[in-house]
Order: C-alpha cells, then structure tokens, then sequence
C-alpha cells in the first residue's frame, strides 16, 4: 500500500510540473503578444479619383523693411540736437534734426530710424554722419529654401505671407532676390522646417526612392510686399511659395503606393475578390496625394493596408 501511494505521488508531482510549465508558457506567450502591441493589417478601399495638387515651400522668417535712404546731416549748420531715437517710427514731414540757428532736417517718407551716426553738439557734421531711415511701405522676408527646390523658384514668383500678429489677413508677396551661394548646411540628424512636397510622403509597403541626404544645403530667398500701416519690422511671419499647380488630374492617396526592391512604384488594385499588384507611374505629390500619369484608367479601386492594432 504505502509503494502505491508513493507511486500515485510521484504521478500527481509530475502532472502539477507539467500544469505549471504550461502556465508558464502560456504567461510568457500573452506578455509578447502585448509588448509587441499585437499588431494586424488594416485594410481600406479606395476609389482613383480626380483632384487638384499644389506643391510648395512654407518657410518662416523676420519682417524687415526692404527700401531705406541715408540722410546726410547739413556740413554748414552746426548740430544741435536730435529729434527722434534709434528705432523710432516716424512719419513723413517729421522733424528729424534739430541745427543751432532753429531750422530742421525733416523725413522724406513714413519710416524707422534704423541707424544714427550725428555729430557732437555745436559741431559741423563730417561725411561720416547721418541717419538711416528704412522706408515703411515696403517690407521684406528672407527665407531659406532647400537645393532640391531651388531651381523650381524664380525671381517675380508669387507668394502668401501671413505675419503673426495678426493671422487672419494674407499678404501677397513676390520673390525679388535670390542668392547664388548656399548659405546654410544641414547634416546627419538634424531637422529642417521647411515643407517639402516629397520629403514628408509615407508611402505604404516597400521601400521609397525618396530618402533624405544626410547633408542638404539651403539658400536664401528674399521676398517683398506692401504694408498695410499695421506691420512693424521685427515681426514673425510664415510664406508659402507655390512651386506649381495641377487641377483635375488623376490621383490616389499617398497610402495606396509602395515601392518594390528595385524602387518601381505600384498600387494594389481590387477588382471582386481579387487583389493585384499594378505597376504605376507617379508625378507630384502633396501631402495627401500623388499624381498618376501611367497604369491606371481612372475607375479603379485601390487597397491601402495600415498597421492597427488587434
């Protein structure tokens, strides 16, 4: 009797070991599928549509005044005093200087004294004195655009610039300056601000030819445009060039392209039941759409799959 109650013991020991382990396992199991996020492929058709795409450079900059005049102190009035500050805005007619035998040097626009240079009291001004005044009608931004879209602006090419201070009027504006030399580099982990019509794509599966290079140089561009009486130089503002326009072309959503190995782009077209790769030919993007010139007649559907979470 006692041989066969040790026997069953043995038995029972071995049974709860094997619940255990399994417990176990299965523990370890449910922990990777949550660490991993458990993770599934959404699904969603879409239609091949019609609609507009714009790209562009939104950049943002400091408003300065674009226009100024050096007025020149008197070399035959002895200088008495100053009328005005560094800074200082003042209107047309205004009196600026102030000479020892009681006349004035007066502004010959609205503007800001933006640099002074006067003589000492009593003195005759020099060739080196005089005072800056930046003209307020006409205002300028500089903004810096990157070398992949620089040969797609142009001098005389429109823009939108919406100050700050005041975000609900819209200034238009025009590229008048362009420099040659890039005037900034960016290297390998940093950042840029400005928009690029390709550079934020995310693409579905496969891998995309439009990486980022590790180093991109960026070069000036001044934009000017009136002021309405309500922009003071100093201010922030934000641009936006357009680069070019298309309406009423043939575009599917970003999503919906991926990228074989050899960087040929396709879409996955659902015809019933069936689901088939399509090879495609792509032009300009936005941030939600891409331009298809080839490989499509336009009353498709296409698939665009997604990670979700299950």
């Amino acid at each position: 009797m006692q041989d066969l109650l040790k026997r069953i013991s043995l038995r029972t020991k071995i049974i709860i070991g094997i619940i255990c382990l399994a417990l176990i396992a299965g523990a370890v199991i449910l922990l990777y599928l949550r660490d991993s996020g458990g993770d599934n492929i959404v699904t969603e058709d879409v239609s091949v549509r019609t609609s507009d795409i714009s790209k562009s450079v939104t950049a943002a900059g400091e408003v300065v005044t674009a226009d100024a005049e050096k007025i020149s102190f008197s070399t035959s009035k002895a200088f008495k005093a100053m009328c005005v500050e560094l800074n200082e805005k003042v209107s047309e007619g205004q009196h600026l200087i102030l000479y020892s035998n009681g006349t004035y040097e007066d502004a010959p626009a609205d503007g800001f004294i933006t640099s002074i240079n006067a003589p000492s009291t009593g003195y005759t001004a020099g060739s080196s004195n005089y005072i800056m005044l930046a003209y307020e009608d006409k205002l300028a931004l500089d903004i810096t655009v990157p070398e992949g879209e620089i040969n797609e602006v142009s001098v005389g090419d429109k823009a939108e610039i919406v100050v700050n201070s005041d975000t609900s009027k819209v200034y238009t504006g025009k590229i008048s300056k362009m420099k040659a030399l890039s005037t900034t580099q960016m290297g390998t982990g940093q950042k840029s601000s400005q928009s690029s019509s390709r550079g934020g794509m995310s693409f579905g599966g496969g891998s995309s030819p439009f990486g980022s290079d590790s180093s991109t140089a960026y070069y000036t561009v001044t934009l000017t445009f009136d002021n309405d009486g309500t922009i003071l130089p100093g201010m922030s503002a934000v641009c936006t060039v357009t680069i070019s326009e298309k309406k009423d072309i043939m575009t599917v959503p970003i999503e919906a392209v991926s990228f074989s190995d050899t960087g040929e782009a396709y879409v996955k077209v659902v015809s019933g039941s069936s689901v088939r790769e399509v090879p495609v030919t792509i032009g300009d993007s936005d941030a939600d759409n891409v331009e298809i010139t080839d490989g499509l007649e336009g009353n498709e559907t296409v698939r665009i799959e997604r990670k979700g979470k299950s």
